[in-house]
């Protein structure tokens, strides 16, 4: 099984939480080993993206497929991403 089980997604929380509180300019989520694209994966990085905004960082999905990026779309999210490269 590919996907993050409960713990898994309390680590990504931790870290993340982490990385917010010392970041000074945009964070770059590296999404290229995402394979499984479900309603928790797109609530983790929409979490995410609140808790950066929260203090003025950008959020930037690098690497992240069609499959994902159609998925926040339908979510309505997408604005919330800063454009990667």
């Amino acid at each position: 099984m590919d996907a993050l089980d409960f713990a898994a997604r309390q680590d990504f929380v931790t870290a993340a939480s982490r990385v917010i509180e010392h970041a000074h300019a945009q964070i770059e989520v590296d999404c290229s080993a995402i394979t499984i694209v479900d309603d928790q994966t797109v609530g983790m990085l929409v979490w995410l993206t609140r808790n950066a905004r929260r203090r003025s960082l950008p959020v930037v999905l690098e690497g992240a497929s069609p499959r994902l990026l159609d998925a926040l779309d339908r979510a309505g999210v997408t604005d919330r991403f800063a454009a990667g490269s």
